[in-house]
């Protein structure tokens, strides 16, 4: 696997001061918590019964997996949790690309670092982000709109791409 979760872990173990299993699941569980929380975007008022629809949801996807996907340190869990977390952000953006882009960019990039298998969720990510991408494109620059939506969309897969490859090449010597 590439480093992306190990690090994570590592960094706030090492924050904590404190070394153990539990706290190691528990940074897995911070993860997964943080991307489930980019639902709370779509909530026009944040209030409690939005933040117990949106937990219990979440727990429910979690544990739907499989009977251990929160007790044991899986990467497929992390990955599509983080692939949710970008989906919620491209379709939230989904007017601004740019801002989408931004939102998104980074997430991305760690999926591809957590496990390699996220590679088929950036594909997947992309094509959705590319879909608004044009759409948006169209609407605003009339004449160069191609020009605009490539650059976005090659940015959008290009940097996670070259993360990926940087590790394989890593890996290879």
């Amino acid at each position: 696997y590439p480093t992306g979760m190990a690090g994570f872990v590592f960094f706030v173990c090492k924050l904590a001061g404190y070394y153990s299993e539990g706290m190691m699941l528990f940074c897995q569980a911070i993860l997964m918590a943080a991307s489930l929380c980019t639902f709370l975007a779509f909530c026009r008022r944040i209030t409690i019964t939005n933040l117990v629809v949106i937990l219990l949801g979440g727990i429910f996807c979690l544990i739907a997996n499989s009977e251990t996907a929160i007790i044991e340190p899986l990467a497929d869990t992390l990955v599509s949790t983080l692939s949710i977390a970008v989906l919620a952000s491209v379709v939230y953006y989904r007017e601004k690309p740019t801002q989408a882009l931004l939102a998104s960019l980074p997430v991305q990039v760690f999926l591809v670092t957590v496990k390699n298998s996220g590679l088929f969720m950036i594909f997947f990510n992309t094509a959705l982000f590319a879909m608004y991408a044009l759409k948006s494109a169209r609407q605003r620059y009339a004449g160069c709109a191609w020009k605009h939506f490539l650059k976005q969309t090659s940015l959008h897969l290009g940097i996670p791409l070259s993360v990926f490859f940087l590790w394989e090449r890593h890996v290879e010597y």
